[in-house]
């Protein structure tokens, strides 16, 4: 496929035993192998592993519904409380001695 060789000559040794195999070029399995490539490299360059059926499962029953409503609305919800509340006394500063104050924290 690279080279464009129209022959390629495949050795096997054991040690003991050889083995020559004669491959022909077959142009119906460059393609194939050409097109599987092309797939594949479309994986590396999006660093997107291909999907198996093992990695999906169609899921339409009640409680699937009511866990995908709650993940749904707890994305939406805001991340972050608006406005903070800092103790005037914190037990971290304290401790050492140190008044804790909005100025430290």
């Amino acid at each position: 496929m690279v080279s464009g060789a129209g022959l390629a000559h495949m050795w096997v040794l054991d040690g003991e035993r050889e083995l020559l195999r004669t491959i022909e070029r077959d142009l119906a399995a460059v393609e194939v192998i050409r097109a599987a490539w092309d797939t594949f490299t479309a994986f590396l360059d999006t660093d997107t592993p291909p999907l198996v059926d093992a990695d999906t499962l169609h899921r339409d029953d009640a409680l699937w519904a009511q866990a995908a409503l709650a993940y749904t609305q707890a994305k939406q919800a805001p991340r972050w409380p608006t406005r903070l509340w800092i103790a005037p006394r914190t037990p971290c500063w304290h401790w050492r001695g140190i008044p804790a104050n909005k100025a430290l924290v």
